[in-house]
């Protein structure tokens, strides 16, 4: 038997070559999506995380505040800023002011640690990556400002949220 190699229907490698240039670009296009979904998702997460820490500080003062009228002590005893010096961190299970010298929130007083059951603190547990800071001004004899900035760094930088409230002597 003899067969016109010419003759024949198929791929030649040029076209193949193509093909597969054609496929490849498709994959390390979705790949680079993927990668940048997971990127994006763990931003997301620590950006969710972040918030909440936030809120909680802002909680903490404010509890430390209503302890303070239950207890029959002036409203803003430990947390007006003569009193803690303008910035500090909170210990969340006591309400406690643990440290009136945290100034800059990388001072590793406002390392806020995870403990084993999951909870958030800046005395005990493992080290994450989240900062802690709060802020008060008192403009007036009847307003606290308190600021709660969260900080944690990515491969890309720093990233913060701040939550403000104002506190009144509204009793």
């Amino acid at each position: 038997m003899y067969f016109n190699i010419k003759k024949q229907k198929g791929f030649t490698i040029l076209e193949v070559l193509a093909v597969i240039s054609i496929v490849t670009i498709g994959l390390v296009g979705l790949i680079s999506l993927i990668n940048q979904n997971i990127h994006v998702n763990y931003i997301n997460k620590s950006k969710i995380i972040a918030i909440g820490l936030a809120q909680e500080g802002i909680e903490l003062v404010r509890k430390v505040r209503d302890d303070n009228w239950l207890e029959g002590n002036a409203w803003d005893k430990y947390i007006s800023p003569t009193d803690t010096e303008g910035t500090f961190a909170i210990a969340s299970s006591t309400n406690i002011f643990i440290d009136k010298n945290c100034n800059n929130i990388t001072d590793s007083e406002c390392r806020l640690r995870k403990t084993s059951n999951g909870f958030y603190n800046h005395t005990s547990g493992t080290n994450t990556q989240f900062y802690r800071l709060i802020t008060v001004k008192e403009p007036n004899n009847y307003e606290l400002i308190v600021m709660s900035k969260v900080q944690w760094r990515t491969a890309n930088g720093f990233h913060n949220v701040v939550a403000e409230e104002h506190l009144y002597n509204w009793k």
